[in-house]
């Protein structure tokens, strides 16, 4: 069971939605590595010598949410429109008779898209992360 985020979960609908909203979004700013702009823990606090703190913006993001109300994502709006648009085409033109198995509707295949990305993001992840610790192993 996945913990509920009350910023971004729904109530369960029993289907699978799609929510346009406004959301915070974080963004980092990076900044160069260069000596001029380290940060030097035993010089005080001051223009020259601070922190960066993430920039927060508002945005208007398309949630995928499943049945049972937990976003599994986020699309800008244009793609949501976009992907909307091609889904629709390759319906009316027939090509989705073609699919096995068949497609339900564009909330279920962008449900299914996203699990399936994060799945083999997870993944990914887990296997250089092994790789990583392999290497570590190997070095000490």
């Amino acid at each position: 069971m996945q913990p509920t985020n009350p910023k971004l979960d729904i109530q369960p609908t029993g289907k699978c939605e799609v929510w346009i909203r406004e959301i915070n979004q974080i963004t980092h700013v990076k900044l160069a590595r260069t000596e001029a702009h380290r940060i030097d823990a035993e010089i005080p606090i001051s223009p020259t010598n601070h922190a960066t703190l993430p920039q927060v913006s508002d945005a208007t993001r398309a949630c995928i949410y499943t049945p049972d109300g937990k976003c599994v994502g986020m699309l800008s709006t244009k793609l949501n429109i976009n992907l909307a648009n091609a889904f629709h085409h390759a319906r009316d033109s027939g090509y989705h008779n073609q699919v096995i198995p068949p497609t339900k509707d564009l909330n279920s295949e962008l449900v299914g898209f996203l699990s399936y990305k994060k799945e083999c993001t997870s993944k990914v992840h887990k296997q250089i992360s092994q790789e990583v610790k392999g290497t570590h192993a190997s070095l000490t």
